[in-house]
């Protein structure tokens, strides 16, 4: 038992951490100083935090149904 819930708190951090990223790079989250390599991301940034979004939420629901 305590072997799953580990399994999905060492899921949860990272899904939290590209959920956090993405929202600060698609505006959602707004910063009163925003840092430079923020400013104007490239493409590449958001498609990067896109696709960890999704992989880490495809690692969770496969860990749920397991």
């Amino acid at each position: 038992m305590y072997q799953q819930i580990g399994g999905y708190i060492d899921d949860l951090i990272p899904f939290g951490i590209f959920l956090y990223l993405t929202l600060v790079l698609f505006g959602v989250i707004k910063f009163k100083k925003t840092p430079k390599f923020l400013e104007n991301p490239p493409k590449y940034y958001k498609i990067i935090a896109v696709v960890g979004l999704v992989c880490f939420a495809l690692l969770i629901v496969m860990r749920i149904i397991e």
